[in-house]
């Protein structure tokens, strides 16, 4: 449509002109419609730069500066949203990498939900117990943009015995990095809970410390969890 418009408007011109003067050259000018590179593909670029440099010389000739994407508005708003979607996905594979931060902010309400959470790992902090977590189920409410609490149960083994654990932790979110405050149970347990939040899941670690009875900790062990949302 663009295109179209320009088209029809110079023909007007030329039109025009040849009626005034018949003996003036009515050869249509040659533009330039080429664009600058958009700011998100830059960006993207550079993601692609830190985390994965084989990739980054086979798409430089169409995101580049120089690239095809660039030559008329409408092929470069389609290159701007393949880079926009591309940059979302990396921050979310790379959410460590500060050069794939796609600048949007997780909301706390993103989050609410039922979710499940399993131990992938874990440190062997606490070798000298039986110290086992076996999963942890949640049910996410936000207070807010960045506050939201997360209530539920875990099942943990301690000294060769199962507990059922019921849970209350108060959480904040800063980017897509949460930290939720310490919970501490009735059986002499400390417990931190703390992720990333991404579209696909959470990945968070869970510090599990055994108390001594006298106010002081046993041992701690650190569990690597995988949330799925249910």
């Amino acid at each position: 449509m663009r295109l179209f418009a320009v088209v029809f408007v110079g023909g007007m011109i030329l039109a025009c002109a040849a009626g005034k003067d018949a003996d003036q050259d009515s050869s249509p000018a040659v533009t330039d419609d080429r664009v600058d590179q958009a700011s998100v593909c830059a960006d993207y670029l550079d993601c692609l730069a830190s985390v994965d440099p084989g990739t980054l010389a086979s798409v430089q000739s169409t995101y580049g500066t120089d690239g095809t994407c660039w030559t008329d508005e409408t092929t470069a708003e389609q290159c701007a949203e393949a880079c926009e979607t591309g940059l979302t996905q990396m921050d979310d594979e790379f959410p460590d990498e500060p050069d794939c931060d796609d600048g949007e902010v997780t909301e706390a309400s993103e989050l609410e939900g039922r979710w499940n959470f399993e131990s992938a790992d874990s440190d062997g902090g606490c070798d000298g117990f039986v110290l086992v977590f076996e999963s942890m189920g949640l049910e996410i409410s936000a207070d807010g943009s960045t506050d939201f609490t997360a209530d539920g149960q875990a099942e943990v083994g301690i000294v060769g015995n199962w507990y059922d654990f019921d849970l209350a932790f108060e959480c904040s979110l800063s980017g897509d990095d949460f930290s939720c405050d310490e919970y501490v149970s009735d059986f002499d347990t400390y417990w931190t809970f703390e992720g990333v939040y991404g579209e696909t899941g959470i990945d968070a670690t869970l510090e599990l410390g055994l108390g001594d009875g006298e106010g002081g900790m046993q041992c701690t062990e650190v569990f690597t969890l995988d949330g799925e949302e249910l």
